[in-house]
């Protein structure tokens, strides 16, 4: 049984994972909704190059947003001696939808695979019971994040990739260099059109930004929120770096650099960070 004592070591690495919560959620998640709201609000407005960036950027946003909540969790539990499991996985350097779904919202993933999808039968009536449960599972996954069709659309969008992997078996081992960067890049596509439907109001809206993601339509204000960039490269180089580990990065946070990095958080916070903060889009669910 593990006692509630709060302890140096905890205390720092607890730190660091709060700091590195509170970094995504506020200099990069909320400052890319910035630029991700009007354009999802409007999207007739914009033309093709804004829309993909806005789609890319909401990418990053509902990740940073989603991940930074959860490590602040797993920090304030830490600091209390107590291990929550990781909850993201560096889900855009998955190389197919089934690796995306270990790596993207573990709890969740989790959740529906033992009390949706094995009380459904599994993979243990048949292939096309396994497809129907894939579907069904991840449609009913759409349907408790709201009441509402692009809901449905989002997962079954996943459903339907999921059955199609299964379908046709391609095994993460088996791509290596190239076929592997091909795999991540798609997988990230993919992942991107479905959050489209996730992020939009109204199917009409969808719609409109898929037709302009195709470049048809593309009339429309050339805007590119310029903290966008910067965002989408240090979210880049952290995925390259971290690649597959399960571990957070940790400072020794009570040592003249921990100082300085804490420093520079707060620093960054002050002057970085809009003025208006925006809520947790977990909270919308």
């Amino acid at each position: 049984e593990r006692s509630l004592v709060i302890t140096r070591e905890n205390a720092n690495r607890a730190g660091c994972i709060f700091l590195l919560g509170l970094v995504k959620k506020v200099l990069i998640a909320d400052r890319l909704a910035l630029f991700v709201d009007p354009v999802f609000a409007h999207p007739r407005a914009f033309d093709s190059m804004t829309i993909w960036a806005a789609v890319v950027a909401y990418a990053l946003q509902i990740f940073c947003d989603f991940s930074g909540y959860t490590d602040m969790a797993i920090a304030l539990a830490k600091l209390f001696n107590l291990d929550l499991p990781l909850n993201f996985n560096l889900p855009y350097l998955a190389s197919s939808v089934t690796d995306f779904w270990r790596r993207w919202h573990i709890s969740l993933s989790s959740w529906l695979r033992d009390y949706l999808y094995i009380s459904l039968g599994g993979n243990r009536r048949g292939r096309l019971r396994t497809y129907w449960n894939l579907m069904v599972t991840m449609v009913l996954g759409g349907l408790w994040h709201g009441a509402s069709w692009t809901f449905v659309a989002w997962g079954g969008l996943h459903g339907v990739a999921l059955a199609f992997h299964k379908l046709i078996g391609v095994r993460k081992q088996e791509r290596t260099g190239f076929d592997r960067v091909v795999a991540i890049v798609g997988t990230f596509l993919f992942v991107c059109v479905s959050w489209v439907f996730f992020r939009a109001q109204t199917f009409a809206d969808a719609w409109v930004i898929l037709q302009k993601m195709a470049w048809r339509g593309s009339v429309g204000v050339h805007w590119i929120y310029q903290p966008f960039w910067p965002a989408a490269f240090a979210m880049l180089i952290w995925h390259v770096l971290r690649r597959d580990t399960n571990e957070h990065g940790e400072i020794p946070l009570m040592t003249f650099g921990g100082w300085l990095v804490i420093w520079s958080v707060v620093f960054l916070l002050w002057f970085a960070a809009p003025l208006k903060t925006q809520p947790f889009i977990y909270f919308q669910f």
